[in-house]
C-alpha cells in the first residue's frame, strides 16, 4: 500500500512538472484518464464482487470502455499535435 502511495505521488509530480510541454487539450484528457483509472483502482480494491457480481461486472465493463475511449482520445490529440508540428514551416536563418 505504501509503494502505491509513493508511485501515485511520484507519477503526479512528474505529470504536473511536465505539464507545460504539451497542449492543454492533451493535459485535460490525460487528467481525465488518471481520474478514471484511480476510480477503477479504488472500486477494484474496495469492492466485494461476490456481494453483487452482476452489478460489479457491469460497472467494470463500463469503466473499461471509458478508459479505452480516453486512451483513444489522447492518441488522436497527439496525432493532431504531431501533424500540426510537421506542417509548420522550418525556420532557416
Amino acid at each position: 500500500m505504501l509503494i502505491c502511495a509513493w508511485l501515485d505521488y511520484h507519477y503526479g509530480h512528474v505529470y504536473e512538472r511536465n505539464r507545460p510541454f504539451y497542449p492543454h487539450k492533451i493535459y485535460e484528457e490525460c487528467t481525465n484518464l488518471v481520474n478514471l483509472t484511480r476510480k477503477e483502482e479504488a472500486q477494484y480494491r474496495f469492492a466485494n464482487p461476490g456481494h453483487d457480481f452482476e452489478k460489479y461486472w457491469k460497472e467494470s465493463e463500463e469503466s473499461n470502455k471509458k478508459i479505452v475511449a480516453s486512451c483513444d482520445v489522447i492518441c488522436d490529440l497527439v496525432r493532431q499535435r504531431i501533424a500540426e508540428l510537421s506542417s509548420m514551416p522550418e525556420d532557416h536563418e
